[in-house]
């Protein structure tokens, strides 16, 4: 074990950071959801949970990142949905 900050080169560290984070990552199923059942499906959930990033509801019900975005896009134009700030 090395001991903290302590590298050779940057590349070394780059692979040690990387390594020590592949446990971290998971992979999300994609779920074919009807178009229509998007947006649905998304204000259910952000009216269970209040606020959330796109990558949140992704992960949680499975739809693709940009079909989220593109959703919530059309749900804010039509008032369906108010952007919040970020804090």
């Amino acid at each position: 074990m090395k001991a903290a900050g302590i590298y050779s080169s940057e590349a070394e560290f780059v692979r040690d950071t990387v390594r020590s984070n592949l446990g971290e990552v998971s992979i999300v199923e994609a779920r074919s959801v009807p178009e229509e059942k998007v947006e649905e499906e998304i204000i259910n959930y952000l009216k269970k949970r209040g606020r959330a990033y796109p990558s949140d509801i992704t992960a949680d019900l499975g739809i693709p990142y940009f079909t989220v975005v593109e959703a919530i896009q059309k749900l804010v134009r039509e008032g369906k949905l108010e952007p919040t700030e970020e804090r």
